[in-house]
């Protein structure tokens, strides 16, 4: 009799336990919706609070005038930027320039340039001179 009895309940046992478990998982989504909610809320909440921020900040005297300064700084620093980095390729070139010349000088055919130069020079204002004195006579 035990066994029938068990027989006949287990049908309704099982349906109360898909019923519990059902009932679980309802609760578990229904929690889970009322968090969504809230974090919806929330959201609207700063939304409408970003809002209200930004007509403040629109409404401060001079804002459009201080965001065109900024973009007219931030331009001239570009600007300045491109003007300094070809500047700087300048300068470059020129040291390179002027280490060749240098390593130019160290060669024989400029070694006691200034030597020569000065000799030169003497040889031809004494030729100078010589004429000078050749014209008088």
């Amino acid at each position: 009799q035990e066994l029938r009895l068990q027989d006949v309940l287990q049908p309704e046992l099982n349906r109360i336990q898909r019923s519990i478990a059902d009932q679980e998982s309802h609760r578990a989504m229904i929690s889970g919706n009322l968090e969504l909610l809230k974090y919806h809320d929330k959201h609207k909440t700063l939304e409408n609070e970003m809002d209200c921020l930004e007509e403040e900040l629109q409404a401060i005297e001079g804002h459009d005038v201080a965001m065109q300064e900024y973009a007219q700084a931030t331009k001239q620093k570009t600007k300045s930027l491109d003007t300094k980095a070809r500047l700087e390729g300048r300068r470059g070139g020129f040291v390179e320039q002027i280490h060749h010349i240098k390593r130019k000088l160290q060669t024989a055919e400029y070694k006691n340039i200034d030597d020569r130069h000065r000799r030169a020079m003497i040889k031809h204002d004494t030729t100078q001179i010589a004429v000078s004195d050749l014209d008088k006579y």
